[in-house]
C-alpha cells in the first residue's frame, strides 16, 4: 500500500506507519487519521457519493472526507481491488441510537445524485426479486438451508411490493433524504457517517431498517416498538412507505447474498439465526398494523392471523 499512496496521492509514508485490519488500512499523516477501505459499490456511483459528501461537509456535517487521487478519481486500484482513501472525522465513536436515525436529516432535491437514488422501490424490488429467483434456481442444490426457506421470504417480499404498489400515493414532490444502504441498532457512529454507506431514499428506509434490526435482539419490548413508531408521520403516504419497507425482509436477503457471494465470516449460521427469530419479525409487523389501525391502512390478513 505504501507504493499506491505515493503513486496515487503523493503521500510518502513508510510501511511500518500503516496498520492493516482485514482489508482496511489505517495511518496518520499531517495531523489527520486516514483510512483506506475496499470499495465494493458500483463504480458508477462514486462520483455522486463524492459530490454529496463534499456538500454535506461544507454544510457542517462531520463525515469521512474522501480524498481524490492525483487524477481526480474517487477510487484507485490496488492488487485487483478498488480502494477509497478518506480522512476520519474527529468525533467520539459509539453505538448509534434511534434518535441518531431520526435526527439525521439532510434533504436533496429530485434528480440530484441519480446514481445513488434508491427511492424507486417498485422498480428495484421487482428487478431484484426476479434476478434472485433466476439465480437461486441455478444453484439451489448447494444451499439446502436456503432452499427450505427462500420461498417463504420471497413471498413476504412480494407482499411488500404489492402493498406498496396498491397503497402508495407518493409523488415526484416527495422529499428525499440522505439515507444508508443499511442501518442497524449495533451500528457505530463512524459507520453511520461514512459516505460509502450513503444512498438517496425516503426517510422511512432508515427508520424501518433500524426497527427491524432491533426486534432481532432478545430484549425487545412492545413499549419500545410503540415508542419508535410514534416518530413515523401520521399520514397515509409516510405510513405506507414505512410498512412496505418493514415488510421487505432485508435481513434475510442480505444474509442470502453474503452466503452466495461468499463474503468473509458468513455461513449458514447467519441465515439460520434470522429464520429462528422469524416470530419476532411477524410480531413486529402485527404491532405495526395494530398501531396504525385507525389511519385507513389496509391490513394483510395472514400477518394478522399468524400465531406467535
Amino acid at each position: 500500500m505504501k507504493n499506491a499512496l505515493l503513486f496515487f496521492f503523493n503521500i510518502n509514508i513508510s510501511n511500518d506507519k500503516i496498520s492493516k485490519i482485514g482489508d482496511t488500512y489505517y495511518f496518520s499523516y499531517n495531523n489527520n487519521n486516514f483510512i483506506i477501505e475496499r470499495y465494493t459499490r458500483n463504480i458508477e456511483e462514486i462520483n455522486d457519493i463524492y459530490l454529496l459528501s463534499e456538500k454535506m461537509i461544507n454544510d457542517g456535517f462531520p463525515l469521512f472526507k474522501i480524498i481524490p487521487t492525483n487524477e481526480n478519481k474517487g477510487i484507485f486500484s490496488f492488487e485487483n481491488n478498488y480502494y477509497i482513501l478518506m480522512i476520519m472525522p474527529r468525533i467520539k465513536n459509539r453505538i448509534i441510537t434511534y434518535k441518531d436515525v431520526i435526527n439525521f436529516n439532510y434533504t436533496v432535491e429530485n434528480n440530484q445524485y441519480k446514481k445513488i437514488d434508491k427511492s424507486y422501490w417498485e422498480y428495484y424490488w421487482s428487478q431484484k426479486i426476479d434476478y434472485i429467483e433466476y439465480q437461486f434456481y441455478q444453484i439451489m442444490e448447494k444451499y439446502p438451508n436456503i432452499q427450505d426457506s427462500i420461498n417463504y421470504y420471497i413471498g413476504i417480499w412480494e407482499n411488500a411490493i404489492s402493498f406498496y404498489n396498491l397503497n402508495n400515493e407518493a409523488s415526484s414532490s416527495d422529499v428525499k433524504y440522505v439515507s444508508h444502504k443499511r442501518v442497524n441498532c449495533k451500528m457505530d457512529l463512524l459507520e453511520f457517517v461514512k459516505p460509502t454507506n450513503f444512498v438517496i431514499d425516503y426517510k422511512e428506509r432508515d427508520v424501518a431498517e433500524y426497527i427491524k434490526s432491533y426486534i432481532y435482539e432478545e430484549n425487545y419490548t412492545k413499549e419500545t416498538i410503540v415508542k419508535y413508531l410514534e416518530s413515523v408521520p401520521k399520514n397515509k403516504n409516510n405510513i405506507v412507505k414505512f410498512i412496505a419497507r418493514t415488510l421487505f425482509p432485508s435481513n434475510y436477503f442480505d444474509a442470502y447474498e453474503d452466503i452466495i457471494y461468499e463474503k468473509e465470516n458468513t455461513n449458514d449460521k447467519t441465515i439460520n439465526e434470522i429464520i429462528a427469530k422469524n416470530k419476532n419479525y411477524i410480531y413486529l409487523l402485527q404491532v405495526i398494523f395494530e398501531f396504525f389501525e385507525n389511519n385507513n391502512i389496509p391490513e394483510i390478513d395472514w400477518i394478522k392471523e399468524e400465531k406467535i
